[in-house]
């Protein structure tokens, strides 16, 4: 672990409720009672925040309930759950331990799957209990190790300013109010109050890049690398960060459009005019709503793109699960068919693709339909089935829309619309998991020393 470096002082210095309040205050306008969920694994740094936490919300009328991801790989992990539950209980707080359920043992990108897999259970943990807010217990070292890791890696502004200190995720937001406070502040703070936690021993280990990197931290920090230049790093790349942002959001909010059925359209005239990394911020946001992916197309493959946008008249290619089909100065981006999900059975509220939520009345959940792509099926063979809305659309645009199946059959396709205010039995609202437009990059604060 990298530690800041301060000053030196006479006695620890601790995180008392005038400071938490101070970080809380930092994050949001709060609402009176809220109701929050943190991610608690049992470690100073989610112990610390927990536990203050708990005295905030109790203070405001609230409530906050404490999950705890058991990723069992670690033969001491359903222990250290069960420990972190007493812990909790102990101080009134209710707890939920989730397991991480897996058919076979990841065998590479370990971490990167158990950090996926823990926002998935704990984001679905909030909506199955109507909670909008998530606390995480990330601070400055984390941000720093961030930053190094991503600076090893080659990456740019965006991702040099590492960790928001609030995001949203699937309706869900995601808050880390210790994100300027240092680890070793937070162990300070649990020993103050008697506060026992746990280490988990893979957090040190050289297997990974982050345990190598603390190891690294003593020779770095003398060097002038310490955890407060690669936190001042990420403030002012996040500064810069949020500024394409909005200045992206400007561009496509004047020469960008989304239909019905989730087909983006780009004024090609207008992006011809951007500077080079302007087009490539606009491009990027559009792949990254229509394919729901989480991270841009290599650097190599989004040049050559930009390239062949800017030289040519006429293009139809594929990129990142998507299509882009350039003519007359209009530039069309929609879901290429390869990429699209195998049939899964019909459930409602379900997103669909990453992109539809598909909202059904009840009487259709045990008809055995399944969704699927509607594919190639004739303008004619749709008009027969009274479906207007979709047949008048190009057949490569139609055939990624999502449809019904009943036996391989074609059943029936959604009424697509904007909002749920049709009384159609299917409907599908284009909702992709990564908006076109977007809220700013959330700028980490400065330090709290």
């Amino acid at each position: 672990m990298m530690s800041l470096a301060a000053t030196p002082q006479l006695s620890p210095r601790i995180l008392n409720a005038d400071d938490f309040n101070n970080l809380m205050n930092m994050c949001a306008s709060w609402p009176s009672a809220p109701r929050f969920a943190v991610a608690v694994s049992g470690g100073p740094d989610s112990i610390a925040l927990t536990f203050l936490l708990n005295e905030w919300v109790k203070q405001r009328g609230g409530s906050v309930l404490a999950i705890t991801i058991d990723h069992q790989l670690r033969v001491e992990s359903a222990d250290e759950a069960a420990q972190v539950k007493t812990w909790c209980t102990q101080k009134n707080i209710p707890h939920e331990t989730l397991r991480w359920e897996k058919e076979t043992a990841p065998t590479s990108a370990l971490h990167d799957q158990a950090r996926n897999a823990r926002y998935d259970l704990l984001i679905e943990a909030c909506k199955k209990n109507n909670i909008d807010y998530l606390f995480l217990g990330h601070h400055a070292d984390d941000q720093a190790e961030t930053v190094l890791m991503r600076f090893m890696k080659g990456s740019g502004v965006d991702g040099l300013a590492a960790m928001p200190r609030l995001r949203d995720a699937q309706g869900v937001t995601l808050y880390r109010p210790l994100l300027p406070v240092s680890k070793q502040m937070l162990e300070d703070t649990c020993a103050a109050h008697g506060w026992a936690f746990v280490r988990d021993p893979s957090n040190q280990s050289l297997k990974y890049n982050r345990g190598r990197l603390r190891s690294l931290a003593a020779p770095l920090a003398a060097e002038g690398l310490t955890t407060a230049t690669l936190y001042e790093t990420a403030r002012h790349a996040g500064i810069a960060r949020a500024a394409f942002e909005i200045i992206t959001n400007a561009w496509l909010r004047q020469h960008a459009s989304v239909n019905l059925f989730g087909i983006i359209t780009l004024d090609g005239t207008a992006w011809k005019k951007l500077d080079d990394e302007q087009k490539r911020r606009a491009l990027i946001r559009a792949l990254l709503t229509t394919s729901g992916e989480d991270y841009p197309p290599r650097n190599a493959s989004l040049d050559t793109l930009i390239q062949n946008l800017s030289t040519h008249a006429t293009i139809n290619q594929t990129l990142s699960g998507c299509r882009i089909a350039l003519q007359n100065e209009t530039l069309h981006i929609y879901r290429e068919e390869a990429a699209l999900p195998t049939p899964m059975p019909l459930e409602n509220n379900m997103l669909w693709d990453n992109r539809f939520k598909i909202i059904c009345d009840p009487s259709l959940l045990d008809q055995d339909l399944v969704v699927a792509p509607l594919g190639n099926h004739s303008r004619n063979t749709l008009e027969k089935m009274h479906l207007k809305q979709v047949a008048e659309y190009p057949a490569t645009q139609r055939a990624i829309m999502p449809a019904f199946y009943r036996n391989n059959a074609l059943h029936s396709v959604p009424e697509f619309m904007t909002q749920n205010k049709s009384q159609a039995l299917v409907k599908a609202i284009f909702l992709p998991r990564r908006a076109l437009i977007i809220p700013p990059f959330s700028v980490c604060p400065p330090l709290y020393l």
